[in-house]
């Protein structure tokens, strides 16, 4: 029995503080950049079954996220998938899919397409379906964050907002999180 806890505890130990570690190393693209260049990406989705803890997904995206290339990455617990938006001209998915990380959680390929430019979650960690008008208007509000020349006191008071706004999409509150996108977009649009 102690022969086979030793493997999985190296497993964890390593996933764990490995994903720490490459994760300090390398800054994600800001939404603002990713929307930028979205004509010129693409989007890998792929299941990761062996995933099973925060650290186990944090390790998949640290070491993903730490390929040139590579924009950004999103692995879910919930479906055991991970989610990579990447440049075409620096990174191949078969590169990606080879990562060392997924020697320890297997990985197969669901879906490869060009990025739609969405980069916001579709679902809530629940699985509920979050309403397109909620992404359009967390995209709107992004770009607005990126582009206004509004005081730093209201842009300030915009991101907090914007935190707010996910805390109600992850409980589902869509009509509060409509209400405060709109909210943040009167407050970014007066000059």
């Amino acid at each position: 029995m102690k022969k086979n806890i030793i493997p999985l505890l190296m497993i964890f130990i390593v996933g764990t503080f490995g994903g720490v570690l490459f994760a300090l190393d390398k800054p994600n693209d800001t939404d603002a950049e990713l929307l930028a260049e979205s004509e010129d990406l693409r989007e890998l989705y792929l299941s990761v079954p062996g995933m099973f803890c925060a650290g186990c997904s944090s390790s998949v995206e640290a070491y993903v996220s730490s390929m040139d290339g590579v924009k950004r990455v999103s692995a879910s617990l919930i479906d055991k998938t991970a989610n990579v938006i990447y440049d075409p001209k620096s990174v191949r998915p078969d590169e990606i899919i080879d990562n060392d990380i997924f020697e320890l959680y297997g990985v197969s390929l669901i879906d490869d397409q060009a990025f739609t430019g969405s980069f916001l979650p579709e679902t809530t960690n629940k699985g509920e379906l979050i309403p397109d008008v909620i992404i359009e208007k967390s995209q709107q509000v992004l770009r607005a964050l990126n582009e206004s020349s509004a005081p730093e006191e209201s842009i300030a008071s915009a991101q907090s907002l914007f935190n707010q706004v996910n805390s109600d999409i992850e409980s589902s509150d869509f009509i509060n999180a409509e209400a405060l996108l709109d909210t943040i977009l009167n407050i970014l649009n007066q000059e």
